[in-house]
């Protein structure tokens, strides 16, 4: 057999493997879509409910509702609500869509600066990175993503060409985009920096021009987000906070020297997972700009492939700082949002850096000899073993908080015990990670080690993923249930319902079932109930293990996670 052969055959079953990989994810991830209540239910829950229930009853029987205000997300649910019931269903089902295609769209930005070759491996870098768990869901994430493929697009066809339409349509997609997520505003600023960034390498570019890019930038970020605001009857405290009160409320609380510490912890862990799954795109790029930039400085100009990876690489460092300073904050109102890792509000901008990136990587002189790949190898080596000593030093990965990162997940049964998982997960993705550090050093492309590495950590997360899943939907399934009875008996009722739990998630599932029609109280865990408290209601539902005492009320709906009392005039006793 000859080598090109035997080559050959080795890049046929590395696509096969690697297709059948991207497989195996879609398949398992999709079965979510037809789930009967939210997977992540706080969140997603919040949002559904903000969406889909009338204002006022939200205020009236269930405040603790938390506000939010990714109003053009809400929008979207709202009309998916006008055209189906299945709202959940479709919201997962577009999100994963837009998810997918926003990534498609900067592939094919930078498609016809890569050669045929590598194009397979990207489309598959694509479909493997796995951030599935997020977007198969009612949250903003693929929203998100899909939009900001826009963005890229649009700034590589435009930037150049028609600076101030660009900074127009740009200046909008901006504000849409906040108002799908509130991290928009790390997008905002990265086109700012990237604006001066240009006009400091680009000896041609003017000042009058950069000034005018910015400022209709910024004003039609700002009018658009406002009229928006406005619109959707939104208070607008100041137009250029447009975001809303809700998320400015959680960043008002001050920052004390123990929560600076956790914030410095937490920006740390995630420079290192960064640099673990995305250095080698961002050292090469910079690498390849600065090359160019010092061979020629008289007449060097970012070219579209430039700007869109700056562009991106300055959003996910200002995203990563948003991050930063939201740990510090959180950390002072509740000690249980500490050491965590937040990989779910940036590790989606690891796929789009490799596509981003792609363009230098290729280049001949992207590599200067061994020496580069030396450098490599140590920046992914330098970054799994930060990764590792923060892991080792008490951060946690919940499901609900990282995805790739998730296959790092060391049990902690003090935190968060999840007993059903005993494999070494951990110990794999180390393993995993410096196989591709060690590869580093040869002649194999970088984006074929990056996506056995990528591979090999979604089948780890994702089956970290299905065990927490395996514990908590025999729960939540039978919960539908009897939330779907609890319903038709409170519906029923002729007066007043009121619902006493315990657990959050377990409270968005039944306020949003219930359509917010009835009355919620907090309880503390195993709280006893007097029937005194019951007075005002006509049938309550237990949420939770809570003993009832007292007489004037009957079980009517004995369930596991529910029960339903109504009040009886013979006095039994409960």
């Amino acid at each position: 057999m000859s080598l090109a052969r035997g080559s050959r055959l080795w890049e046929v079953a590395a696509l096969s493997l690697g297709w059948a990989v991207a497989a195996a994810l879609l398949g398992l991830y999709s079965q979510r879509l037809v789930l009967d209540l939210p997977l992540f239910a706080t969140d997603e829950g919040a949002y559904l409910i903000r969406a889909l229930l009338i204002g006022e009853m939200i205020a009236r029987h269930a405040p603790e509702v938390p506000r939010v205000d990714n109003t053009v997300f809400l929008w979207i649910l709202r009309g998916l609500g006008e055209l189906t019931p299945s709202v959940l269903e479709a919201a997962r089902v577009l999100g994963a869509v837009a998810y997918f295609a926003g990534l498609l769209v900067v592939y094919r930005t930078v498609r016809a600066e890569v050669p045929g070759s590598i194009r397979p491996y990207l489309l598959l870098l694509i479909l493997v990175f796995p951030y599935h768990r997020f977007v198969f869901t009612a949250l903003p994430e693929g929203w998100y993503v899909g939009l900001l493929g826009v963005m890229i697009f649009v700034t590589a066809r435009l930037y150049r060409a028609r600076p101030l339409v660009h900074a127009l349509v740009l200046g909008a997609l901006t504000a849409l985009l906040i108002l799908i997520k509130p991290h928009g505003l790390a997008m905002g600023a990265s086109f700012i920096a990237l604006a001066v960034m240009d006009f400091l390498l680009s000896r041609r570019e003017k000042i009058a021009t950069l000034l005018l890019r910015v400022s209709v930038y910024v004003a039609a970020t700002v009018a658009l987000g406002s009229l928006i605001q406005v619109i959707a009857g939104s208070p607008l405290d100041n137009p250029l906070l447009f975001v809303g009160a809700g998320y400015s409320q959680a960043l008002s609380a001050s920052i004390t020297p123990h929560a600076a510490l956790g914030g410095a912890k937490a920006l740390f862990c995630m420079v290192c997972a960064c640099g673990l799954l995305a250095g080698p795109p961002i050292l090469l790029s910079l690498i390849d700009i600065h090359r160019r930039w010092r061979e020629d400085r008289e007449t060097f100009r970012p070219g579209p492939a430039d700007l869109v990876f700056l562009f991106t690489l300055i959003g996910l460092l200002a995203t990563v700082a948003m991050v930063t300073i939201f740990a510090m904050k959180i950390s002072t109102v509740a000690a249980t949002e500490t050491d965590r890792l937040w990989g779910r509000y940036f590790e989606f901008f690891v796929p789009i850096l490799w596509l981003t990136a792609a363009p230098a990587m290729v280049r001949p002189a992207a590599f200067d000899g061994r020496r580069t790949r030396v450098g490599l190898a140590v920046a992914v080596s330098l970054s799994l073993v930060g990764l590792v000593a923060c892991l080792l030093g008490g951060v946690m990965l919940f499901p609900w908080d990282a995805t790739a990162m998730s296959a790092f997940y060391r049990p902690d049964r003090a935190r968060w015990p999840l007993d059903n998982f005993a494999y070494p997960v951990f110990a794999l993705a180390v393993l995993a990670s410096l196989m591709a550090a060690g590869l580093t050093l040869t002649r194999l492309e970088l984006q074929k080690i990056w996506l056995g590495l990528f591979a090999a950590l979604a089948i780890l997360s994702s089956a970290f993923d299905e065990a927490w899943v395996r514990t908590i939907l025999p729960d939540r399934e039978v919960m539908g249930l009897e939330i779907g009875g609890a319903r038709l008996i409170a519906r029923d009722s002729p007066g007043p319902t009121a619902v006493f739990y315990n657990d959050i998630n377990a409270s968005r599932c039944i306020v949003l079932r219930l359509k917010a029609s009835a009355r919620m109280v907090m309880l503390s865990p195993g709280e006893v109930l007097d029937t005194s408290r019951f007075a005002p209601y006509q049938t309550v539902i237990v949420q939770g293990d809570h003993p009832v005492v007292g007489d004037g009320w009957t079980v009517i709906q004995p369930g596991l996670t529910l029960r339903v009392l109504a009040r009886t005039t013979a006095g039994a006793p409960v």
